[in-house]
């Protein structure tokens, strides 16, 4: 661990804190509907949420590209075209 990773779980050990994807302080009911896991993935939730972007959007951007694209062959093509190559 980094020390600022060790100062962290140091923090929450010693204040008895929730901090958010590292610790969560539960009550002696929740550990009893956990069948008493101490697992930390049971309680403290570490995964990113995807975000993910309409289709039609998606599908809009793709085709400005490809005008993006084209024009870009064009004129590199014009520009070689006038250096003979």
């Amino acid at each position: 661990m980094t020390k600022e990773g060790i100062k962290a779980v140091d923090e929450v050990y010693r204040n008895w804190e929730t901090r958010e994807k590292l610790s969560k302080v539960v009550k002696l009911e929740e550990l009893r509907e956990a069948d008493y896991n101490l697992s930390p993935s049971q309680f403290v939730d570490v995964s990113d949420k995807v975000v993910h972007r309409a289709i039609a959007d998606i599908l809009t951007d793709l085709a400005v590209a490809r005008q993006d694209r084209e024009w870009a062959d064009k004129d590199l093509a014009e520009v070689l075209a006038k250096l003979n190559l």
